[in-house]
Formats: structure tokens, sequence, C-alpha cells
């Protein structure tokens, strides 16, 4: 028996909400600021609605107003229309129940910052870390926020108090009722975290000494750090930070695709192209799916390093984008921008290079592409091509703290 098809999903009807919806989505997609009135209409006469009619059935409506305000503000983002978009996200944000308002918030932290008034979203995102029921991650969130703004060094007052709260929670607990034992494992884990927070600070400040000491100190723990030693090597080796980053590379037995493709860059970076090629060679000739599913982008990178003769890289990133179909990550295209550029096809590298920038700008994560992945560009492409993509890449932030 033929299995059955699934129905196609219904077409909305002319006129109601989710027709006007879809023609502003259809609009930004294009790039046509067509799409801002659709999009105000659907999100302005849905919250001029009673919020009991929003959400009565299966509160469709409601989810309407919020995909709309998404669309909306994200649209604006990517025209630099920012006081607009906050105005959106700050209604939005009066329109959703009180328990989901603290990550409208964040968004708006995001658009400040990404606006230029870095100083308004970085108090917001306090306030937020400062909340009774905060956790770890929402300092985290903080002082990463710091050090993509170029301005890693006023983190630490934020990173010292989030140690001395951890710190006294800790003792209050000692203090309270006997505790499970999992509690003292999520306090040493917690502590990682931050003290791996704080070795990220110590690096992107080119103290490195500090910095190395403390990720030794976190690779022996607990924390979300501990299992991911690419996030020092990574960084030493992008600064030349070789002799540093040669223990940690040596320690990540785990990923030996990840690994291998960063060994190989701190080769080619050192002036050893023959010795870089040889170990991308033998990145190339380790099937990914086998115990090193993490490393798909290393993987990809060492076959364009090395010229990716037949397209099978390039191939491969297209194949993942037409399966996700939606939601595609800006990673990916930038990936496959690089992988055309290597295939000599600089029109359709900077498309997808566009279309990675206009992902992140849309959702307030960078007006361009973060100058730590220019890596991915400079030792695959000549002269040329990396002459045609810097555009689409932030400058890389001086010993100072700002723009080179």
């Amino acid at each position: 028996m033929n299995a059955r098809q699934p129905a196609p999903a219904p077409q909305p009807l002319r006129g109601s909400w989710e027709d006007i919806f879809v023609q502003g989505q259809q609009k930004a997609a294009n790039f046509n600021d067509e799409a801002i009135p659709l999009l105000r209409k659907v999100f302005d006469g849905l919250r001029r609605l009673p919020e009991s009619k929003r959400k009565s059935g299966d509160g469709r409506l409601q989810d309407l107003l919020i995909r709309s305000a998404l669309a909306l503000h994200g649209y604006l983002n990517l025209r630099d229309r920012y006081d607009e978009s906050l105005e959106v996200l700050a209604q939005a944000q009066e329109s959703v129940d009180p328990d989901d308002r603290d990550e409208w918030e964040t968004q708006i932290a995001d658009v400040l910052i990404q606006a230029g008034r870095t100083d308004e979203g970085i108090a917001r995102l306090h306030a937020l870390a400062q909340q009774p029921e905060s956790e770890v991650g929402d300092w985290g969130r903080l002082v990463m926020a710091l050090v993509r703004a170029g301005k890693p060094q006023a983190a630490l007052p934020y990173l010292d108090e989030a140690e001395a709260r951890l710190t006294a929670a800790s003792v209050q607990a000692d203090a309270g009722a006997e505790r499970p034992a999992a509690d003292d494992t999520d306090y040493e884990g917690e502590a990682s975290y931050l003290q791996g927070l704080r070795a990220v600070v110590a690096i992107e400040s080119q103290d490195w000494e500090k910095g190395v000491a403390a990720f030794k100190e976190v690779l022996d723990g607990k924390g979300a750090y501990a299992q991911h030693p690419h996030l020092v090597y990574g960084r030493l080796i992008n600064v030349g930070r070789h002799e540093d980053a040669l223990p940690f590379l040596n320690r990540d037995q785990a990923h030996p695709v990840r690994s291998g493709f960063w060994r190989g860059l701190s080769f080619f970076k050192q002036g050893q192209a023959g010795e870089a090629k040889r170990t991308w060679q033998r990145v190339t000739s380790i099937k990914p799916d086998q115990g090193d599913q993490g490393s798909l982008v290393e993987y990809t990178l060492s076959h364009f390093y090395l010229g990716d003769e037949t397209g099978s890289a390039l191939a491969g990133v297209l194949g993942v984008i037409r399966e996700q179909q939606q939601r595609v990550p800006w990673s990916l295209f930038l990936l496959a921008g690089i992988g055309w550029a290597v295939r000599h096809d600089l029109d359709a590298a900077r498309s997808n290079l566009q279309i990675a920038v206009a992902q992140r700008k849309s959702a307030a994560e960078g007006r361009l592409l973060p100058h730590q992945y220019w890596f991915m560009v400079e030792g695959a492409l000549d002269d040329e091509a990396k002459a045609a993509l810097r555009e689409y890449f932030e400058a890389e932030p001086n010993a100072a703290g700002g723009e080179a």
C-alpha cells in the first residue's frame, strides 16, 4: 500500500492577518521596504485586540503577534532603523506574559548595543543578571557582550560581582539544611564557568600569561569550558600564540578533526605551508561521522584550505542548507560563501556573505560578520578574493580595545 503524502499546508484566507503577514515576510525576504507597513499592520492590529481574544482557542493570534513583532523588528534592524525596532520590542514586551518578558529585555539590550548605545545595553543586561532568579549564564551573556564590543577589561567588575554572588549563595546554602551532593557539583561547574569567562577576558585583553593559566585551571574543572579546549587554542592560534596553544591542542584527543584543522592552521600561520597541507590532508581522510560530529565546520574548512578541487566540500554545505530550508544558521551561508570563493565564483560568494550579514544584523548579533571568523578566509583564498570579501567582516580590535 502506498504511503499517504502529507496534506499541503492550507493557504491563509485572502485579507486575513496570516495573509498580510505572509505578504510582509515575502517583501522582507526580497529586501523590499513595503514589508514594514504590512508587518506593522498585523502587529498593531493584533495588539489592539483584547488579550483574551488573542489567547483564545489555540492562541493562534497571540503567536502571530509575536511572530509579526520579531519579523518587523528584525527588518527594521536590517535597515538601521533602531529606534523603531526598539519601540516594537517594547510594545511586544507589554503584550506577553510577565514570565516571558526577560527574553524580550535581552533582545532590547542586543539592539541597543548594535545601535551603538552600548552602555544602555550593558546596563539592561546587568539588571537582568542581578535578579534573584538569574543564572550564571546571564552573567556570561553580559561579559561576552562586552568582549564582542571590544571592551573586555570593562567586564572585570561584573565578573567580580558574579563570583561574589555565587560564593554568597554557596555559603548561605551551607548554613541551611543539608543539601545533595549534586548541588556541590553545580557550584563547581558554575565557578569553573566564571573562571573560563575570566580567561577569555584576559586573552582578549592580551594578558596572555593570566589567560593561559586560567584556562589550564578551567580544563581541570567541571564547568562548561572544561570539555572544550578549542575555545582557548583557537583564540591563541588566531593571535599568533602558537606555543601557548600547543598543550591545549594536544589535550583535545576527543576531536581529531577539530584539533587537526587548528594544528594545520597553526603551521600555516607560522609559514610552514607544507606541514599545514599534510595536516589538513590527514583531517580530510577522517570521516566526520566517526565520533567527531561537532567538527563539521573544521572538516569543511580543511577541504577549502586544500582548494576543494572536486567541489565536494562546497556541495556538502549547500546540501545542508537545502535540507534545513528554514532557520539556516548564518554560519552556513558564511561557509558557502567561502566555498564559492575557493571555486573562483566571487558573485556567488558575495551573495552568500550578504545573506549571512543580513541574518546577523536582523537578529541584532552584529552589523557585520565577526572579525574572529576572518581566519576562515585568510588562508583559503588568494589576495584578490580576500580583498573582495573583506567588507563583510568587522575590523579587528586593536590592543586598546577599539577597532584597528
